[in-house]
């Protein structure tokens, strides 16, 4: 067994000078003062601790709004389908109701309302798409050779003649 003191554990011992739990060292001769850059590294501490809450925060910020984005995106999308879904369940009931009133008109023979609204359809969106195509290749072969009539006429005015003129010689 230790023989005890009597003193408490961490207390100072008689004729110890020292301060002990941390309080302020004293002012008496060869004692330390605090080092004159502690007042800095305190505050450089504590900037490195706000700018951190700052950069949480901004990455926090862009997030939520990444968040918001994507479901304001997948909201977009799935009211494009109801509406698609909506439009071409539409056209179906109103081309269904077209055949069924020929198909009554011809002596109740559904087929005939049936291959007019289908093949009817069908024609008007192949000449639809014919012309869109023929419209879109058209106008592209327009901008092609315009670009290359530009070109030739600041190919005359810099070099006093173009690829053409230089070619056929």
């Amino acid at each position: 067994m230790i023989a005890s003191s009597g003193r408490q554990p961490g207390a100072a011992a008689s004729g110890d000078t020292r301060t002990s739990g941390g309080a302020a060292p004293s002012s008496r001769p060869g004692a330390q003062d605090p080092h004159p850059l502690e007042p800095l590294l305190a505050q450089l501490t504590m900037l490195r601790e706000f700018a951190l809450h700052y950069v949480e925060a901004q990455k926090d910020a862009i997030s939520s709004a990444v968040r918001r984005a994507l479901l304001k995106a997948v909201l977009g999308v799935l009211a494009a389908i109801v509406g698609a879904t909506l439009l071409i369940t539409s056209t179906v009931m109103v081309a269904v109701g077209l055949a069924q009133l020929i198909g009554i008109a011809a002596d109740g023979r559904a087929w005939v309302g049936n291959l007019a609204i289908g093949g009817g359809v069908l024609l008007i969106v192949g000449a639809a798409a014919a012309f869109y195509v023929s419209r879109a290749l058209s106008a592209a072969r327009k901008r092609i050779i315009q670009k290359y009539e530009l070109r030739h006429t600041a190919q005359r005015a810099k070099y006093g003649a173009d690829v053409p003129q230089k070619a056929a010689l």
